[in-house]
Order: C-alpha cells, then structure tokens, then sequence
C-alpha cells in the first residue's frame, strides 16, 4: 500500500488527475476511512470533471466523506474552500465555452442562404440557444451545488468572489442566449439554490472586504470602453477586465501610469463607441474579446 500511496502521491503532485485518481481509488479500497485519501480524490474527480464527463456528484460525496472523518482547523479549512471553488469556477467557465460552441457550430451548420435578413438570422440562432441551453442546463448546475456545498462550509473572501462571480456570469450569458439556464426568480428547488447562493456570497463578501470592487463597484472605476462595448457594467467581460485592473495592473508602477492616461483619455472614445452599432462590434472584436483573453491568461499564470 505504500508502494500505491507513493505512485498517488507522484501523480498528483505530477497533475497527472486522472492516473491519481485511480490509485485514491485503490487506497480507498483497503483504508476507507482515511480523510486524507477522501480528499485528494475529490480534488482529483474537481480537476477531471467536465460537461461530458460530469463528476460533480462525485466531489460532493467525497467531500462529505472526508468530513466526517475529519474536522480541520481554520487555516486548512481556508485552504480547501478556496481551492475547490477556484477549481469549480473555471470549471463553470469551461462549461460556458462547451455550451457556447456547440451552439455555434450547430448554427454554422445550418444552410443559409446568401443575403438573409440578420433578424431572421438572429431568430434561428436564438432557437439554437435555448435547444443547446436547456440540454446542459442541469449538467451544469451541478457545479453549482458544489460551490454552495463547498462555501457553506467556510465563508472565505476567494471562495465568495468566485461562487458570486459564476452564478453572475452564468445568468448573464443565460439572458442572452435565449434564458435557458434557471432564473434567479424562478420557483424550482434549482433556481432556489442560486438564488441563496448568490445572496449569501455576495452579503459575505461585503462583510469579509465592504471595500470591494465585486459587488460594489465604485462609480469611478468603470472600464468606459469595455462598458461602452459590451452596453452593461455588470457584463462578466467588464468585471474580469476590472479585476485584472484592480489586482494585476494596479501593482504595477507602469500600470498605474497607464490607468491615469486611460481614464484621462478613454470616456471620449467610450461616447462614440456607445452611439454606434457598427464601432461596438469593431470594438468587441478587434480590441476588448483579445485584451480579455490576454488578461485571463496573465491572471491564470500568475
């Protein structure tokens, strides 16, 4: 067993998920009420999940096994619930781009005649959505549950952002693409747990930091031509590029000079990108889709 404990331990350690959780697994099955193996499995069954290959059920679980074999201190108990829902989150965001290009490629599909009226376009892209939609929307609730199992646990400053950022863009994407996903409104046990989820993350967040620029963006500190663009200042887009601004840039010498000569410079720019369908689009594609992706990238490495 300890010859198995050592290979498990390598892989993990090596991110090699799938082959560490087999051999979790393995270990499991001869010491079942060892905490630690509970765990690392379901870091690993967080790390392999996805849309087509949904392991959520199987994090809750054994998280919930762990726990009853193990109450941890503070400090470990942080650990976990930040890791988990960061995990979790990036995950929701996979989720997001499987859901968002499945939709994209069925519409591609589609034979359109050349000089079709863009309304009528719209119509059967929007018939894509909701078709797309409403067939992952319960796979991808389950990284809901896991968020809400996970932060219930332990109110932490990350695992609050992350778990009120995920239920913020997911609802957002969801109304524009037909709103397929459950509604925050709505009456099923589904829409009920977001609803709390998103509630109960974002009153924690303003109690662990009042100051923050999550849910409490200050006026001043918009992204004028993000904002301008995408037409919403809650649009998930603009809070990814305020965050990189707030806790990337920001710690910058040179950053700060940039954001000084932004916000001297970029309202009026904004002004004409807001009046014009055309530049919007320009805009999105050319400068704020790419600057997004990039700082996405800088965040996740650093």
């Amino acid at each position: 067993m300890e010859k198995i404990k050592k290979l498990a331990e390598v892989a993990l350690e090596s991110e090699n998920f799938e082959l560490a959780y087999k051999y979790y697994s393995k270990l499991l099955e001869e010491d079942i009420e060892n905490p630690d193996y509970w765990l690392k499995k379901a870091l690993c069954a967080a790390h392999l999940t996805k849309m087509d290959k949904m392991l959520a059920k199987e994090v809750i679980v054994s998280l919930k096994t762990y726990f009853q074999f193990e109450q941890p201190n503070e400090e470990d108990l942080k650990k976990i619930v930040d890791e988990f829902t960061s995990i979790i989150f990036e995950k929701v965001l996979e989720g997001k781009t499987f859901i968002t290009d499945e939709i994209n490629q069925k519409f591609n599909a589609l034979q359109i005649p050349a000089g079709t009226l863009y309304a009528v376009n719209q119509m059967r892209k929007a018939s894509i959505q909701r078709e797309v939609g409403s067939k992952y929307k319960n796979i991808l609730f389950e990284y809901f549950k896991v968020l809400d199992f996970v932060l219930r646990k332990k109110s932490t400053l990350i695992g609050c952002e992350k778990a009120y950022r995920a239920v913020n863009s997911t609802n957002y994407m969801s109304k524009n693409t037909g709103d397929f996903f459950y509604s925050l409104e709505g009456t099923e046990s589904e829409s009920i747990l977001l609803s709390e989820l998103f509630s109960f993350s974002k009153n924690e967040l303003d109690r662990l930091s009042p100051n923050n620029t999550v849910t409490n963006p200050p006026s001043t500190s918009g992204c004028f031509i993000a904002t301008a663009t995408m037409g919403d200042y809650n649009n998930p887009l603009v809070l990814d590029l305020r965050y990189f601004r707030d806790n990337w840039l920001l710690n910058k010498t040179w950053g700060n000079e940039f954001v000084d000569w932004y916000y001297r410079h970029s309202p009026k720019v904004a002004n004409k990108i807001e009046k014009s369908v055309l530049l919007k689009k320009m805009t999105y594609f050319i400068i704020v889709k790419p600057l997004h992706l990039i700082t996405n990238l800088l965040i996740k490495n650093n």
